[in-house]
Formats: C-alpha cells, structure tokens, sequence
C-alpha cells in the first residue's frame, strides 16, 4: 500500500498539499469531509482541481454507465455519447484524507444518473440544469494508475453542458446571430471554441490522439459528428480566409503536451482589419493575438519532443466533404 501511495503522490505532486486530513468515521456519516463539499456545481470547482484519468480497483457506476452507452440506444446519440466522455475524468488537487489510518484520494466528478441521461437528450430549455460534481474518495491502494488530462478543463466540461440540442454548445456562427450585435470577432470566437471542443472530444474519444490528418478538410470531416454546426467553420473575417488544423498536432497525443495552453490548435489564415487574428490553443481556450503575438506562435507550431505517427491519413481524405452540406 506504501508504494502504491507514494506512486499516486508523485503522479499529483503538482497539486498535493502536504498534510494528509484525518476524518473520522462519524463526519463521514453526517456528511461531513473536513473542508471538502459532499457536492458542487461545475462553475464552483476550485481552480486547483484538474482533470484526472482514474483506474481503480473500486470502480464506479459512472464507469459502468460509459461502457454500457456504447451498446444502448444512449451510444447511438451523439449528443449523450459525447457528454459521457465528458464525465469520465476525476478532478483533483491531489489532497489525500484518512479514514481510519488509511490514505483515500479526494476527487470529484459529475454524478449522472440514467434519468439524467434520458432528459439531456430531451431537454429543450437553454437554461437545463447541468449535473452536480460528486465528492468521491479513492482508496490509495486500489489505485491502479493516475493519468493527468492537461488538455482538458474545467471551461471544456462547463461548455458541454451549456447547449441541450447539440453535442457541442451552439453558438452564432455568423456576425449577425452574435449576443454582441455587430461584433464579428466575438462570434468568431465562438465558432473556433466550438471547433476546438468537438476536437478535444474527438481525440478523448480516440485515446488521447488528435487526427491524423495532412489537412484542415480531413479534421472537419472525422469531428463532424460531434459538431452537428458546419457553419462555424466559415470565416467571418472581412478580409476571408478559412479556420486552419495545425497540422503539426496531427496524429500527437494530448497528453505529451508539454504546454497546451501555448500550443496553437486551430488559426485563422488571415488577420482582421485591426490586424489580429483569432487562435485557439489545445487546452480548448481561445484569443485573438497581434501580428506580433502571432509570430511568437507560428514559428513554433510543431511541439517539441512528441512522437510522431508512423501513418497519415490520405492526403486528400475528406477532401470533397462540405461540412456546411455534410449530404449534398
């Protein structure tokens, strides 16, 4: 047990604290865990929770409710499906409690039930209430393993639950639907968040790996399904140009991102008549950057030390998809 803990501190030594709190069995039954909420909103999650994958020997029904997705009316929706990939990581600092002498992990994650898998799909109200995050206590000596999701963050798990008709929030994909009447750039920024979390949930989807792709028309046509918006990849910027995949993540996982929130994951081609230019980065946050600001990041769009893949995807795979008119 002894190498098994010290094994998942060092995986969590950038956000452990140094003294383990002991609760006692009678706080537990009341409800009480030290200083920790038995359950919280998404918004409320401290800023020094991260995403963490979590394989334990205890298991949990949220485990079992993402394999059995896969083979229930659930799995065939894209909009449930991709919300349960959403679900399945741990938030944790790496604080550890004990119970009785023994050392258990303080996470939290969303507690969803089935009826709240049934009403996510039939939910109409923009306002449907998102699922609570649960406190839940691993037990350091059922841990298996503890991966690090630094691609993924708390903004990432809000907006998937922001929209009730889409996999990814909807969002204006043209100026004129823009909360901000007359703000193209504020519109287009929404259009490249949505693009860069269907992205995001493309590659938790396919163990951590961006696509493979040589091209942007390939990204737009594997990420399609859980997008369901083509129109968010039209430029609103005056002076044109498209959304460009930086290819340099191509086929990369995200997990060997030594920095996602300086890697460029998406850019436009052309800057705007102020002169910037809308970027969002592997971590899922977008911004628009000065020509200056720019070429910090264009000189460096491929990441440093990340294996390659042995094979690509064709060249000209998805070259004739229309994501705008996926069927005509």
């Amino acid at each position: 047990m002894l190498v098994r803990f010290g094994v998942v501190s060092l995986l969590l030594a950038p956000y452990a604290s140094a003294v383990a709190q002991q609760i006692s069995p009678t706080d537990l039954v009341k409800g009480e865990v030290g200083n920790y909420a038995c359950s919280m909103k998404i918004a409320d999650l401290p800023e020094d929770f991260k995403a963490v994958e979590v394989v334990s020997q205890q298991g949990s029904f949220m485990d079992s409710l993402i394999q059995l997705q896969a083979f229930s009316g659930a799995g065939r929706d894209p909009q449930i499906s991709n919300r349960l990939s959403v679900s399945k990581y741990y938030w944790s600092n790496g604080d550890i409690v004990k119970v009785f002498d023994r050392p258990f992990l303080v996470t939290y994650r969303l507690n969803i039930d089935p009826g709240q898998i049934q009403a996510m799909s039939q939910s109409t109200s923009p306002n449907a209430e998102a699922p609570m995050l649960k406190l839940s206590l691993i037990s350091t000596d059922s841990i298996q393993s503890v991966t690090p999701q630094p691609a993924f963050s708390k903004t990432l798990l809000e907006q998937a639950f922001q929209a009730t008709d889409r996999s990814v929030p909807t969002a204006p994909a043209s100026a004129a639907a823009s909360p901000y009447p007359g703000d193209g750039q504020s519109a287009q920024l929404s259009n490249l968040k949505q693009v860069a979390l269907a992205t995001i949930m493309y590659e938790n989807d396919y163990d951590d790996v961006y696509p493979a792709a040589q091209g942007t028309k390939a990204v737009q046509f594997v990420t399609y399904p859980y997008l369901k918006n083509g129109a968010v990849w039209k430029s609103l910027n005056p002076n044109g140009g498209k959304i460009v995949f930086n290819v340099g993540l191509a086929g990369v996982s995200s997990t060997a991102l030594p920095e996602p929130a300086n890697t460029v994951m998406f850019y436009e081609s052309k800057p705007w008549p102020d002169g910037r230019r809308g970027v969002a980065f592997a971590d899922g946050h977008c911004k628009f950057l000065s020509e200056e600001e720019w070429r910090k990041y264009s000189g460096h769009l491929v990441p440093n030390g990340v294996k390659r893949p042995a094979k690509f995807l064709p060249i000209n795979y998805g070259a004739n998809f229309d994501p705008e008119h996926p069927r005509g």
